[in-house]
């Protein structure tokens, strides 16, 4: 149960979260969408989290699921040999989740590898793990990187990255044994616990630069044997795959992943556009990357999250403008998300801690940012949606990247929620986020069809009940 100013909300906890075809399912077969954050920490000590309270705006903002980095650099510093004050801190930082009814990924985090790899601009795993086939750097110290170049020279021009990732991969010198001991670990310390949900490993970047290949097939045995192993200790863990980085981004394309033999498997690409992540200004429209991503749904029979999406923050109103439209899309594919980032200990000068990287999407007064934005959310449907229709105030019915000036003549003037879906009353309620004060100046007025909806007492969260089945609808409006 969650405890929120008063009120009980309940949510549904792991293990009681499924996997059926390509959604999240709850024990009674409700729909159940993840909205959150990714929290990281890239440079030691690896801590982002460094209270419960730190959590607490992001329940506020209606996150049910953190992406949480867990360091295999803090983790195993030396080889075979474990820090366990910092096992104690993710689990002390995983039972802060549970308490807030957070769901939580364990995010293997890394960079181009490592921080002793990509001319000392990388993150993630420890350097021994970095193969002894090439020349090793040493980490280079926060602010001193440009990061985005030092990842496109490690992935495109320099074969050291390519190396790396083959012969961990294939185990050429034993570093994927240590990983999967370290996940035999994890899967067995987080076996039933209430918030824990699965495994992603961060951008996987076997680029062979010298074919311009992804090496789909080495990952495709690698996450299969990940989900062997973690579903031998707990078969409700979901493995989360990733593809390519930029697959969904600048290749546009179904992936090429063949269907992979993993029970409680989720697709989670990353989702940016090419503009807006760089450069803080949009350039490219962004459907035909979002429809790449519905066609490997298909293809993958999976649900899909988005591990990552988000934009460089410079306070550029197309920005707001271009992932409003995204988020809506999300919402009328029914996509989970976690977005990039939440970074607690956010400040004007460090920014997100790790070079030139500054997503959070809140500051050092826990104040959200220019371009992020309070939103709405279908959190549990009873039945099968039909339609969805969530438009904010201050929204646009309209956005091209290249006359971003357009929006200004569509704004909304308030806010509109709109969700009619075929309701199956042994499903129980459909739950949605709507928080008042945050989306309305007053109360808004509340139209249903076939269907019962009240707020709770914060009027944060609003539950529709029927105990007849066929079409329901709900309309919220100022």
């Amino acid at each position: 149960m969650l405890l929120f100013a008063g009120t009980i909300i309940p949510v549904q906890a792991s293990p009681l979260l499924a996997i059926d075809g390509k959604h999240f399912i709850d024990p009674s077969g409700a729909r159940v969408i993840l909205r959150g954050y990714a929290i990281q920490a890239k440079m030691p000590p690896f801590r982002p989290v460094s209270a419960a309270e730190d959590l607490d705006v992001i329940v506020e903002h209606g996150a049910n699921v953190i992406r949480l980095h867990f360091s295999w650099e803090a983790a195993e510093p030396t080889e075979g040999v474990y820090d366990e004050n910092y096992f104690s801190y993710y689990r002390q930082v995983v039972d802060w989740a549970a308490e807030r009814n957070i769901f939580v990924i364990i995010d293997f985090h890394n960079n181009a590898f490592s921080r002793w790899a990509a001319d000392g601009c990388g993150s993630g795993f420890p350097p021994w793990a970095v193969t002894p086939e090439v020349s090793q750097v040493q980490p280079q110290p926060n602010g001193a990187c440009n990061f985005s170049q030092a990842m496109g020279k490690a992935i495109f021009t320099d074969s050291d990255n390519y190396k790396i990732w083959k012969d961990f991969l294939s185990n050429a010198y034993g570093a994927r044994t240590r990983f999967f001991n370290l996940l035999r670990r994890l899967a067995s310390d987080y076996k039933n616990h209430p918030s824990v949900i699965g495994f992603d490993l961060n951008e996987p970047l076997p680029w062979n630069n010298s074919t311009n290949t992804f090496e789909y097939e080495m990952m495709a045995l690698f996450y299969e044997a990940m989900g062997t192993i973690a579903h031998n200790i707990d078969p409700t863990m979901f493995i989360f795959v990733e593809p390519f980085f930029i697959d969904h981004i600048l290749f546009n394309r179904t992936t090429p992943y063949r269907p992979l033999n993993i029970e409680n498997m989720v697709y989670a690409p990353h989702f940016y556009e090419f503009g807006s992540l760089h450069y803080g200004y949009p350039i490219f429209f962004h459907s035909p990357s979002l429809a790449s991503i519905v066609t490997s749904q298909e293809k993958l029979n999976a649900p899909v999250l988005i591990g990552e999406w988000g934009a460089k923050m410079n306070g550029a109103q197309s920005i707001e403008d271009q992932l409003n439209l995204i988020v809506r899309d999300f919402d009328k594919y029914g996509f989970s998300a976690t977005r990039w980032n939440y970074s607690p200990n956010w400040t004007p000068e460090e920014k997100d801690h790790f070079h030139e990287e500054d997503y959070s999407c809140f500051d050092d007064t826990r104040t959200l940012r220019e371009g992020c934005f309070p939103r709405a959310y279908v959190q549990r449907i009873s039945g099968e949606p039909t339609s969805v229709f969530l438009f904010h105030r201050g929204e646009s019915f309209i956005f091209v990247p290249q006359n971003p000036s357009l929006s200004e003549r569509y704004r909304l003037p308030g806010t509109y929620i709109e969700l009619k879906w075929m309701h199956d009353p042994q499903k129980g309620e459909t739950v949605l986020f709507v928080p008042i004060s945050l989306l309305y100046d007053s109360t808004p007025e509340i139209i249903t069809q076939g269907v019962s909806c009240t707020f709770d007492t914060n009027q944060i969260y609003l539950r529709c009940a029927s105990a007849e089945a066929g079409p329901k609808r709900v309309f919220i409006r100022p």
